[in-house]
């Protein structure tokens, strides 16, 4: 059955819920496929490779989420990432958990100050390594 993601999706950035200011997440998981074929084959043939993990979020612009995210965009500095989906009594908890070169790093930080609208802000996040997934 489809879930509303509204009240069923949490984020949390460096251990700062941030889902009261988030909009939009969208959580992007690329396999790249690496060509194995041999001279022998007939057709194409692929392994799957290594896993690309990136989120972006988007959403209203605070001085409270701009404390949060801020003073690490353009750092470096990698921090735990958590997003949370949950369906009924069901979750799904994927955590990528800062620790030498894993984590979750700013990539873009952009606040958006429309003259006639709703300042707002969007932000991509490059997630090193695996991340823990739990199913409760």
């Amino acid at each position: 059955m489809a879930q509303k993601a509204r009240g069923n999706t949490t984020v949390s950035y460096n251990s700062n819920a941030i889902a009261a200011y988030v909009t939009q997440s969208d959580l992007e998981r690329t396999i790249y496929q690496l060509e194995t074929t041999a001279l022998a084959d007939t057709s194409k043939t692929y392994i799957s490779g290594d896993a690309e993990n990136s989120m972006k979020l988007s959403g209203n612009w605070t001085v409270a989420l701009d404390t949060i995210l801020a003073p690490d965009a353009g750092s470096g500095t990698k921090r735990t990432v958590v997003i949370v989906y949950t369906e009924g009594a069901a979750t799904v908890t994927y955590t990528w958990t800062a620790s030498g070169s894993n984590g979750g790093e700013i990539e873009n930080y952009t606040i958006q100050s429309p003259a006639n609208g709703l300042r707002t802000f969007s932000c991509d996040l490059k997630l090193s390594g695996a991340p823990s997934r739990v199913v409760a």
